[in-house]
């Protein structure tokens, strides 16, 4: 017994079996229900969103100011930047890949033979035009892929540019408080010597009168020595603070005393600060974001470029057309 089998069998054969080399889909990661919980009940927290100007809390005209220049000024956001604008437009390469494209091609030419021995003087123009479309029609997924890849490292460095983003502001934010703390801790180290070298006066005022000894003359100076020397270390670390303002700011290191914040206590942010749930907590970190893009389950191949081991549908048409014009009549 003979079967035969219709002309279309073969081909619908060849799609079932590579059918199966369609890529899978992405995983979406699911995040445990015990992350969606509080951490803690504490008075001086609340489960309410993280505003992205968080550092706007502290209500610091000051604080504002310095972080607005350190944005504007880093380098590496810019880079970020730059990244992230090259990366949405391989997406949006990837996504234009599955659409038709067409081209239309046109030509002239004109043939004058008048200036040739021996040819009849007939002038001639050639017109041609001439029209190609063609579709991936993407049966086995592969642009998809590629637009979901290219889509995916679109958003991977849209989480390190927020990385970014969010270091240099903490990192403004942090050597400004601590210039804040070392300049409160210096105003009262001074205010404390001033104290112990009043102590001494007294001291040695009662040694004149016989009423201490020198060891304890010898005493209360040695403790408004040490107390004086405590101050410089203060002195340093806002010295400190305030060259990490300058760098992350881009100015020269020569403005760090002139240009210094004049903050002279820690500010308090008003109210209870927003610390929103572990869900958000995880949402809002730009490096686990970052992870997850990274880590997503892709075809093999590059960032965003389409595995070249899926097979490709392609539909394509061509029209042309061709004409000839005469300039002038003819002669012999």
């Amino acid at each position: 017994m003979i079967l035969r089998l219709p002309l279309w069998a073969g081909p619908l054969a060849a799609l079932a079996v590579t059918g199966c080399m369609a890529p899978p889909a992405p995983i979406k990661p699911e995040i445990p229900p015990a992350a969606a919980g509080r951490f803690a009940d504490l008075p001086v927290a609340t489960l309410d969103p993280v505003p992205e100007d968080w550092w706007r809390l502290y209500e610091d005209p000051a604080l504002d100011s310095l972080v607005e220049a350190s944005l504007l000024a880093n380098a590496d956001l810019r880079v970020a930047y730059a990244n992230l604008e090259g990366a949405r437009a391989a997406s949006r390469l990837a996504r234009a890949a599955r659409l038709p494209t067409t081209t239309i091609e046109s030509a002239l030419t004109v043939d004058d033979p008048g200036n040739q021995p021996g040819a009849v003087s007939v002038p001639a123009s050639d017109w041609d035009i001439a029209a190609t479309a063609s579709w991936d029609i993407d049966l086995f997924g592969r642009l998809r892929s590629g637009a979901l890849a290219a889509s995916a490292d679109a958003e991977a460095q849209a989480a390190a540019l927020d990385g970014v983003r969010v270091a240099v502001v903490a990192d403004t934010v942090q050597a400004y408080l601590e210039s804040c703390a070392a300049s409160q801790a210096i105003a009262e180290a001074r205010a404390v010597a001033a104290a112990q070298e009043r102590s001494l006066a007294l001291v040695r005022e009662q040694l004149l009168a016989g009423e201490v000894s020198p060891l304890e003359v010898s005493q209360a100076a040695t403790l408004a020595a040490s107390t004086r020397a405590g101050i410089a270390p203060f002195e340093a670390a806002r010295a400190n603070a305030l060259y990490r303002l300058t760098t992350l700011r881009g100015r020269p290191p020569a403005e760090v005393r002139v240009d210094g914040p004049g903050c002279t206590m820690i500010p308090a942010p008003e109210g209870a600060g927003a610390a929103g749930d572990g869900t958000a907590l995880l949402l809002r970190r730009p490096d686990v974001r970052e992870a997850e893009r990274r880590l997503q389950p892709l075809p093999p191949g590059s960032a965003w470029r389409a595995p070249t081991s899926i097979p490709a549908s392609i539909w394509a048409g061509r029209w042309a057309c061709s004409r000839a014009v005469s300039t002038r009549p003819y002669r012999r």
